[in-house]
């Protein structure tokens, strides 16, 4: 038995070293973990060339909602066109307050984007508000979601260089940037502050990480809480009544939330920035937070949402980027890089340059007034063409005025009744003539005493004196139809 005994001992003392050694052999770490993207891509990566499915996670129950579309979707092209290359890891880097902080928010965008473009990228993990939400990477190609978030944060919270470094070291393709709770939920807000925050935050972000896009997001909506008090009777174990002081809290929608939205969706424009606007695609200024609240997807706070809140934002979020990825591929489909409607920065300010020189057409017509050079001629010309163009004009007005002129022949007939009166009618024809000589017709004067000796002398005076009154009036007649004219 002994002997025995001695035999089993040595055969289990000989088993433990081999036993301890496979289990070691087990720990090691398999061989497909150091396998880098390159080895791998060519046998497990295709490229991604096709639209992919998009849900509808937004309540049916929401009112005055809009389209779950991202606004300039077109500027997230460059980080379309790394992923779909499944060259490299395309990284998103998602920034901003406690609502991305809760790490349900972000995690529901992460998953839903892996499914629909694989999670090669990445590790597996399990995270919670304990945990952090930058992604473990394995360093195959595709999508990398890392989430940043500090409770009470502002965009002046991350543009310290502490949280620009951070930033930096993801080496983000594209940056997500959710702020604007804190901004407004104060007394005082003050906008320019917000917009000059703001503008600091994402200068240095483009600074650090040099041609990472940028895609800004607006809050959902927040209330404000009201303190109250009063006192109520309260009886106590021994059965005494007591009077005790007591709180109540009332809410009211925070009413710096519309201009919030519209500081950060006013800087997008500006500056040409993707904007996914929750705000006003979950309701906008009327709906928006009574939406969330009514439908139970806000806490007690009235700030923050439930884990079913979060997890609608964060579909609905993955749903617009997977909204405009079916609109990039689409384009790249049909050979176009933009939207025929999307007005890029540049061109928007280049176009109006454009349309300064349709005001040249003004200066064609300008040319048009040049045309009455020739007027001048017609004045060099003479004025000779301008008296015989109105001559024939006035003559048929002047038919209508001798009419009263007639009334002054039957004093001429009164004097031919008399025969001597000869000598009569060549006497005031002296006195006639020297009163058209006073405007012009000085040469007319030596004409008419020549004549006057001759026989023919009667017919002269009448000829004159018919054509006198006539001279008189064609002045007049011509200056006023050439002022009518001008």
């Amino acid at each position: 038995m002994k002997l025995h005994n001695i035999i089993l001992t040595i055969l289990f003392t000989l088993s433990t070293p081999l036993s301890c050694q496979g289990q070691t052999d087990t720990t090691t770490p398999p061989p497909t973990t150091a396998v880098t993207a390159d080895s791998m891509a060519p046998v497990e990566l295709k490229p991604l060339d096709h639209t992919v499915e998009v849900g509808n996670s937004k309540p049916a129950a929401f009112k005055n909602t809009k389209a779950n579309k991202i606004t300039r979707s077109y500027k997230l092209d460059a980080f379309f066109d790394t992923l779909t290359a499944l060259k490299r890891p395309c990284r998103i880097v998602h920034i901003g307050d406690s609502h991305v902080r809760g790490h349900s928010y972000t995690p529901e965008t992460r998953k839903v984007l892996e499914n629909a473009w694989g999670s090669q990228a990445t590790k597996p993990q399990n995270i919670d508000y304990h945990t952090t939400a930058i992604a473990t990477e394995t360093g195959l190609p595709g999508l990398v979601y890392h989430a940043m978030g500090k409770n009470g944060a502002t965009c002046a919270h991350f543009s310290t260089d502490d949280y620009i470094s951070k930033v930096k070291e993801l080496k983000p393709d594209l940056i997500i940037i959710s702020f604007g709770t804190n901004e407004c939920h104060v007394k005082n807000y003050d906008t320019t502050a917000h917009k000059q925050e703001l503008g600091k935050l994402v200068r240095r972000l483009t600074e650090a990480c040099g041609n990472a896009t940028i895609m800004l997001t607006t809050p959902g909506g927040a209330y404000f809480s009201y303190k109250s008090s009063y006192e109520k009777m309260v009886k106590q174990k021994n059965g005494k009544s007591v009077t005790k002081k007591m709180y109540k809290y009332t809410y009211k929608q925070n009413q710096h939330t519309p201009t919030c939205v519209k500081v950060i969706t006013d800087y997008a424009k500006r500056k040409d920035f993707a904007l996914w606007d929750m705000y006003a695609i979950c309701g906008g200024k009327t709906n928006s937070t009574t939406n969330w609240y009514d439908n139970k997807l806000m806490k007690a706070d009235h700030v923050h949402y439930t884990h079913n809140g979060y997890k609608v934002q964060g579909d609905l979020l993955a749903e617009a980027i997977l909204n405009a990825y079916n609109d990039y591929i689409k384009r790249r489909q049909d050979g176009t890089t933009t939207p025929a409607t999307a007005p890029a920065s540049v061109d928007n300010k280049q176009k109006p340059a454009a349309k300064k020189p349709a005001p040249a057409k003004p200066r064609a017509k300008a040319k048009a007034p040049a045309k009455p050079a020739p007027t001048p001629k017609a004045d060099t010309n003479g004025v000779k063409p301008e008296v015989k163009k109105p001559a024939p004009k006035p003559a048929p007005k002047l038919a209508a005025k001798p009419a009263p002129q007639k009334k002054a022949t039957p004093k001429p007939a009164n004097t031919g009744n008399a025969a001597p009166a000869k000598p009569v009618s060549a006497s005031p024809a002296k006195p006639a003539a020297p009163k058209p000589a006073s405007p012009k017709a000085t040469a007319p004067k030596p004409a008419t005493p020549k004549p006057a000796p001759k026989p023919a002398t009667p017919k002269q005076p009448a000829s004159t004196s018919a054509k006198q009154p006539a001279a008189e009036a064609t002045p007049t007649t011509n200056t006023t139809n050439t002022t009518q004219k001008n």
